[in-house]
């Protein structure tokens, strides 16, 4: 792992538990999406872990510390248009696997 990543995620973890035990004026489920925000954003601006994966850790964090309910925190996860792009993804990888995308190039190039 690279010395940058490691940092990034360094920073992330102490950034998360410093606004978890650092007294402030915030309401305890504010406090707690703070310190999943501040953690999301060092994992997602130095990459320390994959995108996709930092994108799930409010599914994971917020039921843990009780900002949301799970069915609440998972809700924005499955949005119609998300499926429609994941379909759209699907099919577009499965074209390219089979290499149809070059015999459909060929048809219209022909």
């Amino acid at each position: 792992m690279k010395p940058a990543k490691i940092a990034g995620l360094v920073i992330g973890i102490g950034a998360f538990v410093t606004v978890l035990v650092v007294p402030m004026p915030l309401a305890s489920s504010a406090r707690h999406a703070l310190a999943v925000l501040l953690l999301m954003m060092a994992l997602w601006f130095t990459e320390a872990i994959p995108i996709y994966w930092t994108a799930m850790l409010p599914i994971v964090f917020y039921p843990l510390l009780r900002v949301l309910t799970l069915k609440n925190a998972a809700l924005p996860y499955v949005d119609g248009f998300i499926f429609l792009f994941m379909g759209g993804m699907v099919i577009a990888c499965a074209m390219q696997q089979s290499g149809l995308h070059r015999r459909i190039a060929l048809h219209i190039m022909r």
